[in-house]
């Protein structure tokens, strides 16, 4: 089973950060735009009162009155609604900085270098050694087998003289060398982070 990889932690934060950063200064906007729709009702109503008193000739000074006080409060609701807002702005803006993760990546690049790279590059050396040595077994034994192969053919046939006798074993097909190879194209495939096309069929299967 693949191990899990560490993700970069200080990143997380800075997104938990801003994330949270953005949700309250979202808040405070809401609280902004509700402010000033009211502010911009009582203009309204006031321009109307206004309008009313002019077209009726009505004395309407008291709710003038009335709507002037709840204007000054709607203003001075909305002034203070902007300040909270520009001070959310300043106070969430995070304690995470880019040049923080700027940094932050440097160690984590290190450490991942460190921990999660250099230990698999040493398996893959050792997995290099365990194959070729495999592969120079198997060549072993093929050549033992020509030499005794050789020998009873030539006794079996003395006029022959050939080198090439009929007689052969090892990989059978070319697709058998294949499969078990990695060639240079094998190498060019995993280094784009793809799966070579030698084994894709058979990792499918296996994983099924």
């Amino acid at each position: 089973m693949t191990n899990k990889l560490p993700r970069y932690e200080l990143f997380e934060k800075y997104n938990e950060e801003k994330q949270q950063g953005l949700q309250v200064q979202q808040e405070y906007a809401e609280k902004v735009t509700v402010a000033e729709l009211e502010v911009k009702g009582l203009e309204y109503r006031y321009n109307e009162a206004i309008k009313k008193a002019v077209a009726e000739g009505a004395d309407n000074r008291k709710e003038l009155a009335k709507i002037k006080k709840e204007q000054s409060a709607a203003i001075a609701n909305l002034e203070h609604a902007r300040e909270m807002q520009k001070a959310a702005r300043a106070i969430n803006s995070g304690s995470i900085t880019l040049e923080d993760l700027e940094n932050g990546l440097k160690e984590y690049q290190t450490k991942f270098q460190n921990e999660h790279i250099d230990p698999e590059v040493k398996k893959l050396e050792k997995l290099k050694i365990e194959y070729l040595v495999q592969f120079i077994e198997i060549q072993r034994r093929i050549k033992f087998f020509e030499d005794e192969a050789r020998k009873a053919f030539n006794t079996i046939n003395p006029r022959y003289g050939g080198y090439t006798i009929p007689y052969s074993v090892g990989f059978r097909t070319q697709q058998a060398i294949e499969k078990v190879c990695v060639t240079s194209c094998d190498i060019q495939t995993l280094q784009r982070g793809e799966v070579p096309n030698s084994v894709k069929e058979r990792l499918t299967n296996e994983r099924i």
